[in-house]
């Protein structure tokens, strides 16, 4: 068998998370068999019963924790997209290795493309969410809260902001930087992904140059 991919998988999202570990274990080993098997197959193909032979348990494990394959889509979205928005904010906060605000938006468009590359499953996730929600995301709540992190930190006086709405110019930034993922799973094809990823930073650094400065 395939091995597992290796990223780490916290408390459910979806559902309450069982108290037991061995439960816990189980519900890790359903997600960690819906990643793998999606790394070469389309989110369409998969069912409870190859999410079970992926992961040799009996497919009725599988309902246990996640009674329809949308919760295990949703849910192994939403592991993925936590570990990249903690990547984020580890880099937004850390102005002594990133000194000055184009370092970290080259820093933050970095950890974004190298899940692109790390997790193949993670462009087939966000369009399977992007077509069922009708373009909304699931975690609008993290969302919110790296762009309050901006226009907490340049309404402060971070980046020598000046100029503008911190408030806005966060909204819009973020926006922008959304924007590429939706590009990158409906429109451009996978070897265009750092052509996309280089006119977004461009893009947006032309942008905030109205704003900050070193």
């Amino acid at each position: 068998m395939a091995q597992r991919d290796s990223f780490e998988i916290g408390p459910l999202k979806t559902r309450e998370d069982p108290p037991q570990a061995r439960a816990r274990q189980r519900a890790n080993t359903i997600l960690r068999a819906a990643a793998e098997f999606l790394r070469t197959h389309a989110v369409s193909e998969l069912t409870t019963t190859l999410i079970a032979e992926e992961a040799s348990i009996p497919v009725s494990s599988v309902y246990r924790y996640f009674p329809t394959v949308d919760l295990v889509v949703d849910e192994l979205y939403l592991q993925v997209t936590e570990q990249i928005d903690a990547k984020l904010f580890e880099v937004l906060l850390d102005t002594v290795t990133h000194t000055d605000w184009r370092s970290r938006l080259g820093a933050v468009m970095d950890v974004v493309r190298q899940y692109f590359d790390l997790h193949p499953y993670y462009r087939k996730l966000l369009q399977a969410i992007l077509i069922r929600t009708g373009g909304l995301a699931l975690d609008i709540a993290k969302q919110d809260s790296i762009t309050l992190h901006l226009a907490e930190y340049w309404g402060a006086g971070g980046d020598n902001f000046k100029g503008g709405d911190p408030m806005i110019t966060a909204q819009i930034t973020m926006q922008v930087f959304l924007s590429v993922e939706s590009i990158l799973v409906s429109q451009a094809a996978e070897e265009m992904a750092d052509s996309y990823f280089e006119s977004l930073k461009l893009n947006l650094e032309s942008y905030l140059a109205n704003f900050l400065s070193d």
